[in-house]
């Protein structure tokens, strides 16, 4: 497994944490990752969710969301298979009333094909 992309997760212009594009050439797929910033650094409101998504860059229908609870632990998304085309992951953390600007990767594609598509 490898983190191929990274970006900063902002609320209120303060980074809380960062979106990681993982993935893995073993399964030949992608999923997204949040790692909350260091203790000590500006936190984020409570309560809140964070929701990650893994998108097709060339099928944006092909997306896969998941939502959990904020807890200040690092949280892991949904898988795509990204050998055929590129992923990008997304995650924006929300509240009661507000949405945070949402840290997008960019789009890479899996350098490997696991298995023929039929």
């Amino acid at each position: 497994m490898a983190t191929v992309d990274s970006a900063a997760v902002l609320v209120d212009e303060r980074v809380v944490g960062t979106v990681e594009l993982r993935y893995s050439p073993a399964c030949g797929a992608s999923w997204p990752r949040f790692m909350p910033a260091p203790a000590g650094t500006p936190a984020v409101p409570r309560p809140a969710r964070v929701v990650l998504t893994v998108t097709d860059g060339d099928a944006p229908a092909r997306s896969r969301d998941f939502t959990i609870d904020y807890a200040g632990i690092s949280s892991y998304g949904n898988l795509l298979t990204s050998t055929r085309s590129c992923v990008w992951a997304e995650v924006r953390i929300t509240g009661d009333g507000w949405t945070s600007p949402p840290g997008r990767t960019g789009c890479y594609r899996g350098a490997t094909q696991v298995r023929p598509i039929p």
